[in-house]
């Protein structure tokens, strides 16, 4: 399920965050999430949502969208006074109406020593969620990540054009829809199928994208994605649930937020 979150900016002039902000917004949202409203986080820990960390990974979100904005630097600089962006997680309505209450009215901070955007959400949206095809077509509204860690020495981050990489992205996604069936098998079943069944194709050229991680601390981390749109051929559920809870890997810290085109 999907939420649109309208923020009310705080203060007068341009509003400025850093470029690289989808960790910051990550913490907020996680924190939000675990520590806003008790019985949120009481429902959260009794469905066993939360892993092995006492952590709610179960979501993705979008970039902030704003209609006046530009880059300087490595600063986001904004013009609005109002903007908005969308998040996605796991399709269970018992916490619906408590997302949207732990949310509505809330002040929030994102950025870093150098800047942060103040703003309170004063308008919090559930969508109405669209049918699914078995074929369908979707881009990448955030960086899409996979990586190869068969080496422990370095990371390798894989891109679409990648030999291998129809296999990463088709066994991350039915790894997802089989934690969807332990948790919704009223709304996912469909037997888990087998690889040979699902298709995805690259269109176009990818844009590769780095975002840098926990930058204020002593070892920042870069991970690189991928912005492209793809072809899907998979079960409606299969498609919902990467469209739900995003494609692809480190999906809380904002990657793999997709749309249907």
């Amino acid at each position: 399920m999907r939420f649109k979150l309208q923020l009310q900016l705080q203060g007068d002039g341009l509003h400025s965050l850093p470029s690289n902000y989808q960790y910051e917004l990550s913490s907020w949202i996680s924190k939000t999430l675990h520590f806003g409203s008790e019985p949120l986080q009481k429902l959260l820990k009794e469905k066993s949502y939360l892993d092995q960390n006492q952590q709610f990974g179960h979501y993705t979100f979008s970039p902030l969208f704003a209609r006046d904005f530009s880059h300087q630097d490595d600063r986001m600089l904004i013009g609005d006074s109002r903007i908005q962006m969308f998040l996605s997680m796991i399709p269970d309505d018992d916490i619906g109406s408590l997302v949207i209450d732990v949310f509505s009215k809330l002040e929030g901070r994102v950025g870093d020593k150098k800047s942060k955007l103040e703003f309170v959400i004063d308008e919090v949206e559930m969508l109405p969620e669209p049918v699914f095809a078995e074929e369908v077509t979707m881009s990448c509204i955030t960086p899409m990540v996979f990586s190869d860690a068969s080496n422990p020495k370095k990371i390798q981050y894989l891109s679409p054009e990648d030999k291998g990489f129809e296999k990463f992205f088709l066994k991350n996604l039915l790894a997802k829809y089989a934690w969807m069936m332990r948790y919704f098998p009223q709304k996912v079943n469909v037997a888990l199928p087998e690889l040979s069944e699902l298709k995805f194709n690259l269109i176009g050229h990818p844009k590769g994208r780095v975002i840098k991680t926990r930058t204020e601390t002593p070892n920042p981390v870069s991970i690189k994605g991928y912005l492209f749109d793809f072809s899907l051929k998979a079960p409606a559920a299969l498609v919902r649930t990467g469209y739900d809870l995003g494609f692809g890997e480190q999906c809380s810290l904002g990657f793999g937020y997709c749309e249907l085109k």
